[in-house]
């Protein structure tokens, strides 16, 4: 399957979609915030990028900047449970994969992972 960057503050939220997504077979890496994923990104490949948009340090748009800049191509899926239009536009505008609403509904992320990933 994929390797997996799953980021998000939430420890709780974080445990969830990491074991979700490790039960379906993917290798699952973790970050809790923004700055620490850059740092994970910077030394691990990953296929994928699932990220909660509102996290310290740095957040979600942030990291999806930071990973289009680099010239990137990886899938980002971003992840909110407040999502204002301008968040979305600007989610849109620098090329998120997927937007989603928390709660996040486990079996349509992971099918998305696996659609994305190949």
């Amino acid at each position: 399957m994929a390797r997996v960057l799953v980021v998000d503050d939430d420890p709780a939220v974080l445990g969830l979609v990491a074991e979700y997504l490790a039960a379906r077979g993917h290798e699952v890496l973790r970050a809790t915030n923004g700055d620490d994923a850059r740092k994970v990104l910077g030394r691990e490949r990953v296929a994928l990028v699932v990220s909660d948009l509102q996290m310290p340090v740095l957040d979600g748009l942030a990291l999806l900047a930071y990973v289009r800049s680099a010239a990137n191509s990886i899938p980002v899926i971003l992840v909110s449970g407040s999502w204002t239009p301008a968040q979305r536009e600007r989610a849109r505008e620098l090329g998120a994969a997927r937007l989603l609403a928390k709660p996040v509904d486990l079996a349509q992320l992971a099918r998305d992972v696996e659609e994305m990933a190949r």
